[in-house]
């Protein structure tokens, strides 16, 4: 958006990259406002990357215009970026005079940038897939332990936030039910409940999967009601979320809460014990329950305030 407005001040144009499943592409960059073209579209809207090739639309030598242009006139024209053999995105370049001496005189340079643009945007995205495979569980997709551990310790050295609330999460009776469905079903279960407890928190809190079938859950800046609370609302969700293995209704499905919070100046590893004992109190006491666990600072001993 910088840099081609530079070169070609007549031309406007847009960048596009494709998604994961490689079916449709949408807008990241544009530069010179350009019309005539859409935000997002399916990639067999454009001739471009159906034949694997430049195309030129709305000129007197092309056969056909690519369908996500509306019927202005205006020439354009797409360059699929490729990588490995792979397209991952398209260059549009639109010409609002409509003779197309814009895009057709710096046509191969206009190429050469595309085929650049298609290195680093594939060189982007790599580095962003191993970035994920470092920090993500890879079977619920939820940040792992080692994502954990830095986040509290960011926390600790940073202290910008007040308060931490803890969230320990444990899936009830989850050998049993591996032991009767199969590990296929356990691990669908583990993205279940993740999939909820992550949906529940929203943009509240982070979830984490801290291992086997535990969950834990870190907000900020939250009142120990309010944290409470939120325990309790991802517990009930999990409870009254049917869960269907193979056509076939399984459960109900119940996981156990305990809650802890803390100033970010004390020890993070005394949070996570404190949260993971609350968390055992809930278990011994029936599971299904939420049991949260403060310090009460006038004494500084450890008391369950709700359970």
């Amino acid at each position: 958006a910088l840099f081609v407005p530079q070169i070609f001040p007549g031309v406007a144009g847009c960048l596009y990259t494709m998604n994961e499943s490689r079916t449709t592409l949408s807008e990241v960059s544009r530069w010179l406002e350009p019309e005539h073209t859409e935000t997002s579209f399916a990639a067999s809207a454009c001739w471009g990357l159906r034949r694997g090739r430049p195309h030129v639309s709305h000129v007197a030598d092309t056969d056909i215009p690519c369908q996500h242009l509306d019927h202005s006139g205006v020439p354009g024209l797409c360059v699929p970026l490729t990588a490995l053999g792979e397209a991952i995105g398209l260059l549009y370049f639109e010409d609002r005079t409509k003779d197309a001496t814009a895009a057709d005189a710096p046509r191969l340079y206009l190429e050469l940038i595309a085929e650049n643009i298609g290195l680093a945007i594939a060189n982007l995205q790599l580095r962003d897939r191993l970035i994920n495979l470092a920090v993500r569980d890879a079977l619920t997709g939820l940040l792992n332990r080692r994502s954990l551990d830095e986040a509290l310790n960011n926390l600790h050295r940073d202290q910008s936030a007040r308060t931490v609330i803890c969230m320990m999460i444990d899936i009830d009776h989850f050998k049993r039910f591996n032991d009767e469905f199969g590990h296929d079903a356990g691990d669908e279960v583990l993205r279940h409940v993740g999939q909820i407890v992550a949906d529940t928190v929203g943009d509240a809190g982070t979830v984490y999967r801290f291992g086997g079938e535990e969950l834990t859950v870190i907000a900020t800046d939250m009142a120990d009601e309010q944290g409470f609370a939120l325990a309790e609302k991802l517990r009930t969700s999990v409870f009254g979320t049917p869960f269907s293995y193979r056509a076939r209704i399984v459960g109900p499905l119940s996981v156990s809460v305990g809650v802890a919070s803390s100033p970010v100046s004390g020890p993070t590893t005394t949070l996570i014990n404190r949260a993971d004992g609350a968390l055992l109190k809930a278990k011994l006491n029936g599971r299904n329950r939420t049991v949260a666990a403060f310090v009460v600072e006038a004494d500084g001993e450890l008391r369950v305030e709700r359970s």
